[in-house]
Order: structure tokens, then sequence, then C-alpha cells
């Protein structure tokens, strides 16, 4: 009993004694603790101190989301019946060499559906020099101006939907309105009172992969449309030879929290394919057709505005693309010593749609947005003006698209949305990835987790 009251004691005095110092500013320094625990931590990971003398910026982010349609496959071949082929992976490194002279490069991998396949590829990468406010000039792989949000549609964090209104920002075409190799100069003028104006004019040209988002939209509109009686079921592209795009940008910032714009856009292309076994008449002929498409006079442009007020974003746009495209069909029709039947193909079309939408953050972790989206393949044609296949229903001319978007931020790193869409119209998805199209309503779930750093 005696022993364990001595140990007591003994234990008490220490802790009181140890408090005691820790209770005396003027016994321990607690930042100077702090400081020699850095060095300590410093001396064993001395890479740390010699990349932040490198003074590069570094940011990146990766997502997984999720697809599903009650009918139809959209933007991935098993969407009908949920489909995780929907991510996205990009890390960007970022260095100022002067005050004015800034270099940077954004390596993305990605996978939609059968596409892009988490294949690595420069997203872009430019020189950038910021002589003045008003004047800088970029070269190298640039980004393409199309109405006010397809130059940030990577960043997943600076929207509230998880997919952007495909009336404007039609996925398949994604690849032509992203990565363009070349110059551009840009700059932002003063208006005093009534905000600023920003400019960006851009020249270059656009490497098409085959087997990308717009060969697959291509091949699908000459499965569709064909050439006269011929059907080409099974028309695949070989390759594309891109000419050159020439870029405008205009944007109004008021200081009401109002942008108005417009861009534009100019380009041509060379398209080169092949059906191993053309129909005539719905019966297999057994012979092959080359096709080569000069794609010219290719004319894009968007008229945006755009609303902010405290927490509440209002936005607008509508974009048309029209083109001439000269088709020449060279039909194999016998074997050899016969010869091959070419016919050449003319063609204007117009491609437009529009969106309206909203979006308010409610809290600092919860946003709602909304839009309704009208996407339009064949512009005012009708079904009959537009294809030369009788059997296409009509509601392949549209797609009318009504979605409800909800975003939850755990932290300033995570980000988890879901959002619904109500379809009317089947013009997004393609023939390839869908036997038929019954029913022109249809439903689309869509949900994203991502992290961004």
């Amino acid at each position: 009993m005696r022993k364990t009251v001595v140990i007591a004691a003994i234990v008490g005095f220490i802790f009181a004694a140890h408090t005691r110092l820790y209770a005396s500013e003027s016994t321990v320094d607690i930042d100077a603790l702090k400081e020699q625990i850095k060095k300590e931590l410093r001396a064993e990971r001395p890479w740390q101190d010699e990349i932040a003398s490198w003074k590069i910026d570094i940011h990146g982010f990766a997502s997984q989301g999720f697809l599903c349609s009650d009918k139809y496959n959209f933007l991935a071949p098993n969407s009908d019946g949920g489909s995780f082929s929907y991510n996205e992976i990009g890390i960007n490194f970022g260095k100022d060499l002067t005050d004015k002279l800034r270099i940077g490069v954004q390596f993305l991998a990605r996978d939609l559906g059968d596409i892009y396949n988490d294949e690595p590829e420069i997203d872009w990468a430019y020189g950038d020099y910021h002589w003045q406010d008003w004047l800088g000039i970029r070269a190298g792989i640039l980004k393409v101006p199309l109405g006010l949000y397809n130059e940030t549609r990577d960043v997943d964090m600076l929207r509230t939907s998880v997919l952007l209104p495909g009336g404007v920002y039609h996925e398949p075409y994604r690849e032509f309105m992203m990565g363009l190799i070349g110059v551009g100069v840009y700059g932002a003028i003063p208006l005093g009172p009534i905000g600023g104006m920003d400019y960006t004019v851009e020249a270059g040209t656009i490497n098409l992969a085959d087997d990308g988002g717009i060969a697959k939209q291509y091949e699908d509109d000459v499965r569709q449309i064909g050439m006269g009686p011929f059907m080409l079921s099974d028309f695949e592209i070989s390759d594309f030879d891109f000419e050159e795009m020439y870029v405008g940008s205009l944007v109004w910032r008021s200081p009401w929290g109002l942008r108005l714009g417009g861009t534009f856009n100019r380009a041509s292309f060379t398209t080169n394919g092949r059906d191993e076994n053309y129909l005539a008449g719905g019966v297999s002929s057994g012979y092959a057709c080359n096709v080569e498409m000069d794609t010219t006079e290719i004319r894009n442009y968007t008229l945006s505005a755009e609303y902010t007020w405290e927490d509440l974003v209002l936005a607008a746009e509508y974009w048309n693309n029209t083109f001439w495209t000269k088709s020449t069909f060279d039909f194999t029709v016998a074997p050899p010593p016969v010869p091959i039947v070419s016919v050449q193909q003319s063609t204007k079309r117009m491609i437009e749609g529009y969106y309206f939408s909203a979006s308010y953050r409610f809290t600092q972790w919860f946003e709602l947005g909304s839009y309704y989206s009208v996407y339009y393949p064949f512009g005012s044609q009708s079904q009959a003006e537009g294809l030369n296949n009788p059997t296409i229903p009509g509601n392949k001319d549209y797609t009318k698209d009504w979605t409800l978007s909800t975003r939850f931020d755990f932290n300033e790193y995570w980000a988890f949305k879901v959002e619904g869409h109500r379809m009317n119209g089947t013009a997004y998805p393609l023939f390839r990835e869908n036997d038929s199209f019954p029913d022109k309503r249809w439903w689309l779930l869509a949900a994203k987790i991502t992290f961004s750093f």
C-alpha cells in the first residue's frame, strides 16, 4: 500500500512538472520546435525544395462517369444498360519564364464508349507572350473558341452539369473544336464605364483521328444518307486530310454581370473511306465502294449571352454549322476488267442548335441547374429533304433535351454530379450503336465524380 502511494506521488510530481514546463512560454518555444521538425523533414526529402525552386505550376483532374439510357445507346455502346466507359484524367504544367512569357502543356487521357480508350495525348501546349493587356501572342496546340464554354469544357469544376448542352456543344464534334495547331493573338480592351472587350484570333490546322468522335459521326451520316439507290451500311473512314482553320471570337464583359459574345471559324478538309459491300436496292452487291468527300467552306458561328447575379447564372447560346461537300463514289459493279462507275454528288448542309440554362448555388456544397437544349442535324430541312433513306424515322431529324442537374461539393477537391435528361427525338444516338429508333421519347441518366487539384 505504501509502495503504491509512493509511486503515485512520483508520477504526479513528474506530470505536474511536465505540465508546468510546457505552460511556461519562456521555457519552450513551440514555433522554434515546429521549425526544427520541418528542417529535419526537409533534410530527409531535399527533392521537395528542388522542385519548389523550379516554380512550376502543377494542376490536374481525374473523373469517372456513368451513363444509362432506358432505350438507346448514346455516347457509349452499352449505355442502354448502364456504362462506366466514360472517364477523363489530365495533368498540366505551367511556368513563367519571364514576367511576360509563359509556357504550358496538358496531357489528357479519356474514354467515351469505344473511342479514345484512355490513350494519352497532348491536349494543349503553347508558349504565351503577354506583351500588354490588349495584346498577347500564343503559338502551339491551342484551344478553339466556340461559344462561352468550349475552351473550359474539360474543367469539370467550372460548371454544374455533367454534359454540356448538346445543341451547341455536340460531343461527337469535340475533336473539331479542340487542339488547333497554329498561332493566335488575343487581348482585353477596356471600355471604361461599360466594361471591356475580349478578343481572340487564331489560324492553324487540326489532326483528326480516323477512329474518333467526328469519324463516327461522319460514318453514321454516310450510312444513313447513302447515294441514291445505293446504301453504304458498312462505310468506314480511313483518313482525314485537314487543310486549315481560321477562328475569331469577341466577348463583351459588362460591369453588371452580363456577357455577350460571338465566335466564328472557317475550315475545310478531305475525307477518304470505303464500304467493302454496299447495298444496291437493299440487296448486297458483293462489291466495294470507295468514297472521297471534299468538305469545304465549313462555317461555324455561335451567339452567346450569360448573366450572373450573386449565385445565379443564366445563359443562352445559338450554334450554326454550314458546310458544302463534294462527294465522289467509285462503285465496283463487276469483276475486272469492267471499269469502276464513278458518281459525284454535291450537297449543302446546315446543322443548328440552341439552349437556355440556369443554375443556382444554394449552399457551399450544393448547386442545382437545368437547361433546355435543341439540336437539328439537318437544320430547317424536313426528313424527306434531308435524307434519301425513307426507312429512317422522322424523329432522327431532331433532339430536344430537358435536363436537371445536381452538384455536390464535398470539399474544394471533390465534386459529385448526377443529372437526368428527358429526350424528345433521336438525332443524338448513332445508327452504328442502335438497330432502330421506334420511340422518340427516352431518358438518359448521367453521373460523374471528379477530383481536381
